[in-house]
């Protein structure tokens, strides 16, 4: 191979390279918080309602009410993250906490008590949470929109992974659920 080859990124590489040149600038979001929409403790207090669905396999079905109550408590740092799934005495309620680690840095926790906290970023106008459980990866996203918050959880499972050669997994199954939550009056 001569110098303007060797020079030159093969296909093969240059998809790696592209690969690692995302993974960089999603992990750079993650240091440096945006500006396009306010820190979530500040401005999202209230309560938000709509309807969580569920995409898979090119499907699309209504799962359940959806319902995020974010409220002050005596704690500065601290507000209350409610997350109700149904509704009436079916309804899953998970009474969580956001806790703000470092606001200027974009730094946030999710207090699910007993010991499970979940690091949370604010990231290109998102909170945004990264997570394994039960041999699942999961993103979790939560995006202001004024009189809305869009809620978006994407999931892979582990094993659900196939190699395409030079080192690269990809994964053909994904699933998504995505609410669009309204503030309520």
């Amino acid at each position: 191979m001569d110098r303007a080859q060797s020079r030159v990124l093969q296909p093969p590489r240059l998809r790696v390279a592209l690969l690692l040149a995302l993974l960089c600038a999603w992990s750079g979001c993650a240091a440096v918080p945006s500006a396009a929409a306010p820190p979530p403790p500040n401005q999202w207090l209230g309560t938000w309602r709509g309807t969580l669905l569920a995409h898979t396999d090119g499907q699309t079905k209504a799962v359940a009410p959806m319902a995020l109550q974010i409220a002050a408590t005596d704690e500065a740092a601290v507000v209350r993250w409610c997350l109700t799934y149904g509704s009436g005495a079916a309804a899953d309620v998970r009474d969580y906490r956001l806790v703000e680690i470092d606001g200027r840095t974009g730094q946030y926790a999710i207090d699910e008590s007993g010991g499970v906290v979940l690091p949370a970023r604010w990231c290109g106008g998102a909170l945004v949470s990264v997570f394994a459980v039960a041999g699942s990866t999961l993103v979790v996203r939560y995006v202001y929109g004024g009189d809305h918050l869009d809620f978006e959880l994407e999931s892979v499972a582990a094993g659900a992974a196939r190699e395409t050669g030079q080192g690269i997994q990809v994964w053909e199954r994904p699933a998504v659920q995505r609410a669009r939550l309204w503030r309520q009056r």
